[in-house]
């Protein structure tokens, strides 16, 4: 929001974002939510995001997960990099 973000992102064509970050449950849900809606295919990188408790980083996971289907571990996304240029 009042930022060039979005254009930078898109002159550079980025179509897929990783999105990593603190409080799953608020921050990193309003900038995957916002990413989505404005047409870029977000992924929620689970060890790399975290909550004031753990039931709440689970809960808001699993939230990404039913709507978007967008949810791995930094470890499977290194091994998945031709499946992520494919996305």
């Amino acid at each position: 929001m009042g930022t060039n973000l979005e254009e930078y992102l898109r002159s550079r064509g980025a179509k897929v974002l990783l999105i990593g970050g603190l409080v799953t449950s608020c921050c990193v849900l309003l900038t995957t939510v916002g990413a989505f809606f404005r047409g870029f295919r977000p992924i929620v990188i689970d060890d790399c995001c975290g909550d004031r408790t753990h039931e709440r980083h689970a809960a808001a996971l699993d939230t990404y997960n039913y709507v978007m289907k967008r949810v791995l571990l930094a470890d499977v996304l290194a091994k998945s990099k031709a499946e992520l240029a494919a996305l």
